[in-house]
């Protein structure tokens, strides 16, 4: 697949010989009353990201890409999602990936609200029943009507791991409670956006750019139906840029948007982030961030 977001391809992206794998992750939001967003916290013997906070999601597996899955969803069809994504072809395999991700990591379903499809998680996590043939056997279509896309992120290099994640957004079903797989997500919650941003200034919370950048831009809505909306709409991509410590280097960093002031100033450079989600900059500024993966 090539992607072609934000006039860039995976394939032009600077790498040191680690393979960038495509990859997909869901904010799911939620008024409880306030708005707020379910995190997982991955177990301290992931390969990535160790012990940080994140959203559910994980990397494309080839059962994603099926093109069975044309016949298995609704209000979505590939050429609307490749355009989404501004990719050649394949762009509904993303989609497939975060609601497959969610259910194995959370124990949420995305577009179609069954118990029997949770309970059957742990076969579908270990391999032993495809997605694709326990939403078959359901008798019912995804529909990915209330999932958009809204950002998109490349870890940079030096990393042992580095991926093309594609960011979305959906609603939980009403009373939908997670329950962490124990595996991947050892913790999982609910957590308004600015909240989240304090703890992780106070040291409390481990989170990475993509992350944090997240928390920014969704701490300037009231309530998940104006989150929903706005993604709806699809604004123009915008690129991230970083201002770089000149004596700590890369491993002390911010997080900047055009709007932000200092957006432009020395010493800022593009990063390799892209976000289409409208938002607003939290009181003060933009929050200091640190380095991806």
């Amino acid at each position: 697949m090539t992607e072609l977001h934000a006039g860039v391809r995976t394939a032009d992206l600077p790498t040191d010989g680690v393979p960038i794998l495509a990859a997909a992750t869901v904010l799911i939001v939620d008024d409880r009353p306030d708005l707020k967003v379910l995190t997982m916290r991955r177990s301290a013997a992931s390969s990535f990201v160790a012990g940080h906070t994140v959203f559910p999601g994980g990397r494309l597996d080839d059962v994603d890409r099926d093109p069975a899955w044309t016949s298995l969803v609704t209000g979505l069809d590939p050429d609307d999602a490749d355009r989404a994504l501004s990719v050649a072809d394949g762009g509904l395999a993303h989609w497939i990936a975060a609601v497959r991700e969610t259910l194995e990591e959370v124990g949420l379903m995305i577009g179609f609200d069954d118990p029997t499809l949770v309970a059957q998680r742990r076969s579908i996590e270990g391999g032993d029943l495809r997605f694709r043939d326990a939403l078959a056997a359901a008798g019912c279509r995804l529909d990915l009507s209330g999932m958009h896309p809204v950002g998109r992120w490349v870890t940079p290099p030096p990393s042992e791991k580095r991926y093309d994640t594609y960011f979305f957004v959906a609603r939980a079903a009403p009373g939908a409670e997670p329950v962490a797989d124990g595996r991947e997500a050892v913790e999982v919650g609910w957590i308004r956006p600015v909240e989240a941003l304090e703890l992780w200034q106070a040291g409390e919370m481990t989170l990475i750019s993509p992350t944090i950048s997240m928390f920014q831009r969704l701490a300037g809505f009231g309530s998940a139906d104006e989150v929903l909306a706005a993604a709806a709409y699809r604004a123009p991509a915008v690129q991230a840029r970083v201002l770089v410590d000149p004596v700590q280097g890369e491993g002390s960093s911010l997080v900047w948007w055009p709007g932000d002031a200092g957006y432009t100033a020395p010493g800022t450079r593009p990063t390799m982030g892209w976000m289409w989600l409208p938002g607003q900059t939290p009181p003060g500024g933009p929050l200091p961030a640190a380095m991806m993966g």
